[in-house]
């Protein structure tokens, strides 16, 4: 289990107390030293909190860089990437409430599954997200779990293939062909009979 304060496991080593106090989570264990601070630092501020909104803060930098990269690629035109930020920062406000990694797959979705590459009137920008993003957003969906199907169909036919029984040849031999076999006495039979 981890500490809901520092983040850390809790071992059983280390001496640790189940939270009493209102309003911290009842069923949490913290270390002794963590839950007093807990209990006097506002939530937002604990190290495991801070951590976590500096992961998510570098996830969407490297969203936005992302975003950047492929739009250098493909507009036939040079990107503003002043305006490519602000309208990033508009889009994944709370106005719109678009995740970074939702804008690059609706950017990528138009120019490349709707192939509007010819058709650059975005003055430099990512100004087409706000009308493509449900669209962009339901086709990826729907290719997650086509994929989904396809991966499960392949295992099915893998599955059924193991069941079967395979005949290895070692490599350089060629597998060798029964011939009639002739046993002496159907040979003495043969002569029996003329």
């Amino acid at each position: 289990m981890k500490c809901p304060y520092c983040g850390e496991e809790i071992s059983k080593k280390d001496t640790f107390i189940k939270n009493t106090i209102q309003g911290l989570g009842t069923r949490s264990y913290y270390h002794v030293k963590c839950h007093e601070l807990a209990q006097t630092t506002p939530k937002n501020e604990w190290p495991n909190k801070i951590k976590q909104a500096e992961d998510k803060e570098g996830e969407n930098q490297l969203w936005a860089e992302i975003i950047y990269d492929y739009i250098l690629k493909v507009q036939r035109i040079t990107p503003n990437f002043v305006l490519i930020k602000k309208q990033l920062e508009n889009y994944v406000s709370p106005k719109f409430g678009y995740k970074h990694k939702g804008v690059y797959l609706s950017v990528k979705y138009f120019y490349e599954v709707k192939r509007r590459l010819g058709e650059d009137k975005s003055n430099g920008g990512i100004g087409i997200v706000p009308y493509v993003y449900d669209e962009a957003k339901d086709y990826w969906e729907r290719k997650v779990v086509k994929d989904n199907n396809t991966i499960k169909e392949i295992e099915k036919q893998i599955k059924e293939l193991s069941k079967k029984t395979i005949k290895k040849v070692p490599y350089g031999q060629k597998e060798r062909k029964k011939k009639n076999e002739i046993s002496l006495s159907s040979v003495l039979e043969m002569e029996d009979d003329e």
